[in-house]
């Protein structure tokens, strides 16, 4: 008889999206390094989805991208906003 494996996300992140145009851009605040133009700036991660249905997939491989590990590892809590705070 086949198991059944729950995985449990390693990674757990709070994204903050909000309306812009016709898409949802969001924003990983904990995700985050040195910007190329100096220490004293720092870029996060940020990315887009077209549809509220597709933000949690687009949240969620920015993620895994970001930290180089399978989708399945991350765990993405998205928050909605008007705009940017």
């Amino acid at each position: 008889m086949p198991s059944t494996v729950e995985h449990t996300p390693t990674h757990v992140y709070d994204a903050f999206a909000h309306r812009d145009g016709r898409w949802w851009s969001f924003s990983i605040p904990q995700l985050n390094g040195p910007s190329p133009v100096g220490a004293d700036v720092r870029i996060e991660a940020m990315g887009q989805a077209r549809t509220l249905r597709e933000l949690r997939g687009a949240t969620r491989e920015v993620a895994a991208l970001w930290l180089d590990v399978d989708e399945t590892a991350v765990e993405v809590r998205v928050h909605l906003r008007r705009r940017w705070s």
